[in-house]
């Protein structure tokens, strides 16, 4: 994954991000952007205990296993492709229904979704 790992747990009052899947460096810096400052994007591999978690359409038992694992994370689905065309049936709903808890387009907006973490 083109991410900066930070040491985990993230600083104490500065929100996590754990992202499952690769970010281009120009996806990052919209990301870091939108977050805010003070917001820590790490890879899910090492962020322990995150605030947030981003993950792209998996399957439900994939959600299921994520929804274990980040009990108390907040867990958002988004598309990582900038079209604005998106759709909430098909996978999308059935991952929802198995735990996410939102579904974003991108660019993402995930600011919303992290202040509900607070």
């Amino acid at each position: 994954m083109n991410l900066h790992l930070i040491p985990s747990p993230a600083p104490a009052g500065r929100p996590l991000v754990a992202v499952t899947f690769p970010l281009r460096p120009e996806e990052r810096a919209v990301l870091l952007q939108l977050l805010g400052p003070g917001a820590v994007v790490a890879d899910s591999r090492v962020a322990e205990h995150p605030d947030l978690v981003l993950v792209t359409p998996c399957s439900v038992q994939t959600m299921t296993k994520l929804r274990e694992q980040y009990r108390d994370a907040t867990i958002v689905v988004t598309d990582t492709s900038l079209s604005p065309a998106a759709s909430r049936t098909g996978p999308v709903a059935r991952l929802l229904e198995a735990g996410a808890d939102e579904y974003t387009t991108g660019p993402w907006v995930v600011p919303q979704a992290l202040e509900a973490t607070a």
